[in-house]
């Protein structure tokens, strides 16, 4: 099962049933930032050889996580994904998203957001927050469905109340039969964003090298490749994409690949640092 949150940057996160060791395709190459957890948070052990995921199980199940490669066109985000077996698009509140192709299905508004089941080998989604949209975006480029959506989303969020679990014959939807799969991937994913939210201000949660890598960050002006980060730091490749994969998480900073180099953003200092 295939989840993709639609912040900045996207977090896509796939689920994985009990086993020894996973091999499955990335849905969305190239990747940054992959790590694997057990579904108490520990991480993993998890490599990448070209486009396939090995992830060490041990026998339980788990899910890996991974912001991939996103383009920025003046606050319009967009990424593509493969998803022939179905994937959960999770669109928060305050945020427009267009999708291709357009037959999906509706599952849930709750205040998290607006859940939407898709499938298809090459999809493609266009996002940006709706007050980007507001001050420098053409609103009627806007699909009137995707204005409503976003319209009931928010509106659900202030109320929380969820639409029922759409029973759609659609072939862009997933086949009632996963259903319940569907409801527990966005009830486990709800949880991992809920607790992600907790930890975005505590910096008491980030050791000195998360704190270093900060303030380098501060000091060279807010964004820099990823190899002068990692010569400025001096720190092994190993170490260095652990904490970038966990500042990220927490929303300090974001990994944006662009003609084949991968660059390292600030989004926010941590106090304490």
């Amino acid at each position: 099962m295939i989840l993709l949150n639609l912040t900045l940057p996207p977090l896509l996160v796939i689920f994985l049933g009990a086993a020894s060791l996973s091999n499955v395709s990335l849905p969305a190459q190239p990747a940054s930032a992959v790590a694997a957890f057990w579904l108490n948070n520990t991480p993993i052990p998890c490599w990448v050889l070209q486009d396939r995921l090995y992830v060490l199980q041990d026998g339980e199940p788990a899910y890996v996580e991974y912001v991939p490669q996103f383009l920025n066109r003046s606050g319009i985000y967009s990424v593509s994904i493969s998803a022939p077996e179905g994937a959960v698009i999770a669109i928060p509140p305050g945020v427009i998203a267009e999708l291709s192709p357009s037959n999906y299905t509706l599952i849930s508004i709750n205040r998290t957001g607006l859940y939407i089941s898709i499938k298809a080998s090459n999809i493609s989604i266009v996002f940006y927050p709706a007050k980007i949209v507001i001050s420098s975006i053409n609103k009627t480029a806007v699909p009137p469905t995707s204005t409503a959506a976003t319209a009931r989303t928010e509106s659900s969020a202030s109320t929380n109340t969820s639409i029922p679990l759409s029973t759609s014959s659609s072939s862009g939807g997933l086949p009632v039969t996963t259903i319940a799969l569907v409801v527990a991937a966005v009830a486990i994913a709800t949880s991992i964003v809920l607790i992600a939210r907790r930890r975005i201000d505590r910096c008491s949660d980030l050791g000195d090298a998360d704190k270093l890598i900060l303030r380098t960050l501060e000091e060279g002006g807010g964004r820099m490749p990823r190899a002068e980060l990692a010569r400025r730091l001096g720190l092994p490749a190993s170490t260095l994409h652990k904490h970038l994969h966990k500042l990220s998480r927490y929303g300090y900073l974001r990994l944006v690949s662009e003609g084949g180099v991968q660059r390292v953003e600030l989004l926010r200092r941590c106090s304490d640092g």
